[in-house]
């Protein structure tokens, strides 16, 4: 699960162009009734949906057969020393990935794990 702080927060569409993938998003942000609700998409090229990620959304996917592409349009450029990584098995967020035998980056598996004392987001406009 990724996003990027201020000042490179940004807004995101996402596209998968070949294959399938399951997308999340979690709001992040501080002030909202939804603050560590998750949402799940099914995107595939087959059903040609996008979804859009505002501005204190983390986003991240898996996967769902070989050879997948998926299409992001960005608001802000990547600045890696900006982005933030959260645990996708954070416990608290509880996101039922639907492939078990999966491959973890380092990142993702080094990230923060969100937990009860997770202050959130105040998104700058």
């Amino acid at each position: 699960m990724h996003y990027q702080n201020y000042p490179y927060t940004e807004d995101k569409i996402i596209t998968c162009i070949r294959g399938s993938i399951f997308d999340v998003v979690v709001d992040l942000r501080k002030n909202s009734s939804d603050f560590l609700k998750i949402k799940t998409f099914f995107l595939s090229s087959i059903n040609k949906e996008s979804i859009f990620v505002p501005k204190g959304f983390a986003h991240g996917f898996q996967t769902l057969e070989k050879n997948c592409e998926v299409l992001y349009f960005n608001t802000k450029e990547y600045k890696f020393k900006f982005q933030v990584n959260i645990n996708p098995f954070s416990k608290l967020l509880n996101i039922k990935w639907p492939v078990r035998n999966y491959i973890l980056s380092d990142q993702d598996n080094n990230g923060i794990h969100i937990t009860k004392n997770y202050q959130g987001l105040i998104i700058k406009k």
